[in-house]
């Protein structure tokens, strides 16, 4: 039975991932919680292996916490996750980024909103292994900024959203619209030039799929530089730059009681991550210009960019890194997928 059930287990696995590493490293499995080993085939271990599938999980455990690693994660790839994949929120600190200190950053616990009225649009579920923060169509989610009004923050997210879908952080506003490309969704910034509003793409196309009967486009992770003193803001999407020095809008209602937003489209959205970094959590960037050290002291003759350095300046540097990174692609970050409904076995 043993080796029935880790059959299953692999096919279930070669469905959900190309790379079968990432599935046994972070135990990203089909409904089933599977022991560490698997050596043994004796009848005691089928019996421990039918008790742990069949057992429900504890009160405590039935929605996991966004800041923990999988349940069936092994000890020994625990040390490798981190909330959103971010590289510098890490336990380990392999690497040439440094991993930030707990007060640096915050992993957000994807509670409904504190306004009961908005409540009755959203709810909480456990799908695939993640918390999901639901939101109906046109219902609206927020959270404050966390950090003081003088300094930059880094907003990062993962978004499974529906057309129409708008997600704002203090007047940085994206929305989620049909692509050009047949079966595709698109993410725009929307900018408001005197009256009128205007959809900017950014080049992020994403696969429409379908969730719990939703059409959903699953978002890459992304991360916000937000710079309000300077009034500018960029936009990671994974590891790489994708816009930068783009202004603030002032007159939104966001930017004035600094909060981030979350508001559901045609068939609503899904929230599955959110963290606020006081520091940059993918790479080491000392002077939070949103641009890598290592490049900047190449560029700079081995200095960093100085507090005084013009909004120019920072324009330029930030295109070079960009144009650097289309010549050496920077590797993705590693998260958990939700399955869509046409994956057997997708869901609780």
């Amino acid at each position: 039975m043993t080796k029935g059930v880790l059959s299953l287990f692999t096919g279930s696995c070669k469905r959900v991932c190309a790379d079968l590493s990432l599935c046994s490293k972070y135990g990203i499995i089909s409904g089933l919680t599977l022991l560490v080993s698997f050596a043994s085939s004796s009848p005691a271990a089928d019996i421990a292996i039918e008790a742990q599938r069949k057992e429900p999980p504890s009160p405590a455990e039935a929605i996991r916490d966004p800041s923990q690693p999988p349940r069936a994660a092994p000890l020994s790839a625990r040390d490798d996750w981190a909330p959103l994949g971010l590289p510098r929120l890490r336990a380990n600190n392999r690497g040439s980024a440094s991993r930030l200190s707990g007060e640096k950053f915050h992993v957000d616990s994807l509670n409904t909103s504190n306004d009961s009225g908005s409540r009755t649009g959203q709810s909480v579920i456990e799908r695939d292994g993640l918390k999901v923060l639901k939101i109906l169509s046109g219902n609206v989610w927020s959270r404050d900024m966390r950090s003081a009004a003088s300094s930059t923050l880094f907003v990062s997210f993962r978004l499974y959203a529906s057309v129409g879908t708008k997600f704002e952080i203090g007047g940085v506003t994206f929305r989620v619209d049909e692509s050009p490309i047949n079966g595709a969704a698109s993410l725009v910034r929307l900018e408001q030039v005197r009256d009128e509003i205007i959809a900017a793409p950014l080049g992020i196309h994403v696969a429409w799929n379908v969730f719990d009967g939703h059409k959903l486009a699953g978002l890459p992770v992304l991360t916000v530089r937000y710079d309000h003193n300077a009034g500018v803001w960029d936009l990671f999407s994974s590891t790489s730059l994708v816009a930068d020095n783009l202004l603030i809008q002032k007159e939104s209602a966001g930017y004035t009681k600094r909060q981030i937003t979350l508001t559901g489209g045609a068939s609503g959205a899904w929230l599955v991550g959110l963290v606020q970094s006081e520091e940059n959590p993918l790479f080491e960037d000392t002077n939070g210009s949103g641009i890598e050290d290592g490049f900047q002291r190449i560029a700079l003759n081995g200095a960093l960019l100085s507090k005084e350095s013009t909004w120019l300046e920072r324009r330029r540097l930030a295109s070079a890194w960009r144009k650097s990174d289309r010549d050496k692609p920077r590797p993705a970050l590693l998260v958990e997928p939700l399955r869509p409904d046409s994956f057997k076995g997708s869901g609780r």
